[in-house]
Order: C-alpha cells, then sequence, then structure tokens
C-alpha cells in the first residue's frame, strides 16, 4: 500500500522507523487534495519517530493552494510547521474532520497543527 510504501521511505531515508497507520476510507478526498492544494515548495518533518508532517506552500497558479499534512501512530499531538509568509493571518482547518481546532498562521509563516490519536490531519484553508 502507499502508506507503507511512505514508512519504507521515511525510514530509509530518514532513519526514522515508523508503523503505517491506518489508510485513509475515502480515496477521492485524497485525490482532490493532491490535485487542488499540493503545490509549491515543500518542507517536510521528519523529526520524530511517531509524529511527522510536511507542508505545501501553494502558488499563484492554483488559487487558495497550499496545506499542512500531520499524521501519528501514537497519541495526540502537535507539531509547528511553516506553511509560507504569504499564509500569515490566514485560519487552516482540518479538512478530514478528525480536529475541530482552528489554526491561524503567525507572522513568521508557521501555524501549530494538530493531531488526534492514531490519524492524520489534512489542514486547508478556511
Amino acid at each position: 500500500s502507499q502508506m507503507e510504501i511512505d514508512a519504507k521511505y521515511i525510514k530509509d531515508n530518514y532513519n526514522l522507523d515508523i508503523q503505517p497507520i491506518e489508510e485513509s476510507k475515502n480515496i477521492e478526498v485524497d485525490i482532490r487534495l493532491r490535485k487542488e492544494k499540493a503545490y509549491g515548495e515543500q518542507h517536510d518533518y521528519f523529526d520524530h519517530p511517531n509524529y511527522i508532517g510536511w507542508t505545501r506552500e501553494g502558488d499563484m497558479e492554483h488559487l487558495r493552494s497550499g496545506l499542512a499534512v500531520i499524521m501519528t501512530n501514537r497519541g495526540e499531538g502537535e507539531k509547528t510547521m511553516y506553511i509560507g509568509l504569504e499564509h500569515a493571518g490566514e485560519t487552516f482547518i482540518d479538512v478530514i474532520g478528525n480536529c475541530d481546532d482552528e489554526v491561524i498562521i503567525r507572522e513568521d509563516g508557521c501555524g501549530v497543527f494538530k493531531v488526534k490519536e492514531k490519524s492524520v490531519s489534512v489542514w486547508i484553508r478556511k
């Protein structure tokens, strides 16, 4: 599965031994998010064996593009991740619906993105 491939990639390239989490049950949402939001520079946060994430800054060609992804195979947590200065002051929500909170992007282009236990959250502009 893609999650197993991603776990192997992370282990091989970042020396982190993560266990795959449960795969997404809504492949249509996954495909739509990649098509509409996954543009611009990517920033990886593979600095913890149980809480990983990445952001895509978005670009000018794709309206409202950019997203943040955080996942865990343990308990709930959060990561401060850079998503771009152009997003400062914007509000992001978890489109998957696992987290009810909203994230306001700080002036430095970072946000504190949360994730619930053994899940994935994908944060996009509200």
